[in-house]
């Protein structure tokens, strides 16, 4: 699981030396689950083995000419040994596999489809377009660094937020979200992440959500605890309670949110509820969803990889949410209609709902949402697979290289880990 403490265990300091990611330390010794708070180092290990490796193979179309179709942007592992390093693959959605990318990760699409924002080996924001031609958009420095966990675009396109940290030898580290101007390729603003939404070094939830509100304005930033960022006025508003499983509402005004208890005590997380908060109102979350309802349903917070994922379509109207089922080894995929009314999700009786053999680590749609992209952990590895919304046919598009999902290679799933709109 990306999401334990691992504070006296041996765990990965993000201010100090990188280990070699060919010889990664054992799980913690308490359950066979990772923690999370390596991500940084993890991705910086990588840049004393790669110092000989190209910084992308030759460029290979990531768009189909004759189609239109974007690839799906993956983070995979290649090599073995010495040689085994953390990439940017792609695969196209009938499942034609172009290969590595780039060596880097965090790959993010473009709103327009036009390139695609990653983090590379030197801990650099960087832009690829379709020719292959990459630009530095932010590089970090001694005063300022950025952490690898993913790029978000406005709507717009016109800048992209990302997470930054001040070195320092104790934490928790001062983190700020920075907006970084695309043309002008620098930091526009910084604002300075309130304490408890984020605890690095030592901290216990994986983050899962950083994005845009659909008029541009404002970020939703979910960790620890969630909190929503006015880029306009600078000022953040507090979601209630602790860690929840967050994504925007289609009018930017709400935020629909799972919210997770019993994280660090057996038998593990539990989902507690499904809400709606309305921002700026001053009244309480309304709950869509009891914990009773939620395990009628077969709906469970997986202690694996990853809590959950709910991520909105690109046009609004539709909620796809990844979560384990009761049953444990699973997961379920429920989708659901969604409108700019505060009723129009009818939390009970989604679209569609889709059994998988595998736990949903990750959730993205295709551009014209028939399609659903997950990561899928399965036993036997980790998969890219889709499912067609209108048929509900699942296909196996690629399989990552080998993971020890007991060690800390796991981490790489949480990093931005699947791109085909955001």
């Amino acid at each position: 699981m990306l999401g334990s403490d691992n504070r006296g265990r041996g765990g990965i300091d993000p201010t100090k030396g990188a280990p070699d990611m060919a010889k990664p330390p054992g799980a913690p010794a308490h359950r066979p689950l990772i923690a999370f708070c390596g991500v940084l180092i993890l991705a910086a290990g990588f840049t004393s083995s790669l110092h000989s490796q190209p910084a992308s193979r030759p460029p290979a179309p990531i768009v189909d000419a004759a189609t239109g179709s974007r690839a799906i942007l993956h983070v995979d592992v290649v090599g073995a040994g010495a040689n085994r390093r953390l990439v940017t693959a792609a695969v196209f959605p009938e499942g034609r596999q172009l290969g590595a990318l780039v060596v880097g990760l965090g790959a993010t699409w473009s709103p327009d489809g036009t390139g695609f924002a990653f983090f590379d080996t030197q801990l650099a924001l960087k832009l690829r377009d379709r020719a292959g031609q990459e630009t530095v958009l932010f590089q970090g420095d001694q005063n300022e660094q950025l952490y690898l966990w993913q790029p978000a675009w406005s709507p717009d396109g016109k800048q992209i937020a990302a997470l930054t940290f001040v070195p320092g030898a104790t934490g928790p580290l001062k983190m700020s979200i920075a907006l970084i101007d695309v043309a002008a390729k620098n930091v526009q603003s910084r604002f300075a992440i309130p304490r408890g939404v984020t605890n690095i070094p030592s901290y216990s939830t994986p983050p899962n959500k950083l994005r845009w509100s659909a008029d541009g304005r404002k970020i939703l930033l979910s960790w620890e605890s969630a909190a929503v960022l006015d880029t306009k006025s600078g000022t953040f508003e507090l979601l209630p309670g602790g860690p929840i499983v967050a994504e925007w509402a289609p009018g930017g005004d709400a935020i629909y949110y799972l919210d997770v208890i019993n994280r660090d005590r057996p038998p593990g997380p539990i989902l507690s509820g499904l809400y709606r908060t309305k921002l700026g109102s001053g009244t309480p979350p309304t709950r869509l969803l009891d914990q009773q309802q939620l395990s009628a349903m077969g709906l469970a917070i997986t202690a694996r990889v990853v809590l959950g994922a709910m991520t909105l379509s690109p046009s609004g109207t539709k909620l796809a949410v990844g979560l384990g089922s009761s049953t444990g080894s699973s997961g379920k995929l429920h989708v659901y209609a969604v409108g700019a009314a505060p009723d129009s999700l009818v939390p009970d009786k989604p679209l569609a709902t889709f059994q998988t053999e595998e736990l949903i680590a990750a959730i993205e749609w295709a551009p014209d949402e028939t399609q659903v992209a997950v990561i899928a952990v399965a036993k036997d590895g980790v998969k890219i697979r889709a499912v067609n919304l209108g048929t509900g046919g699942w296909r196996t598009l690629a399989t990552l290289g080998a993971l020890d999902l007991n060690g800390r290679e796991a981490e790489v799933l949480a990093f931005k880990a699947l791109s085909w709109t955001q």
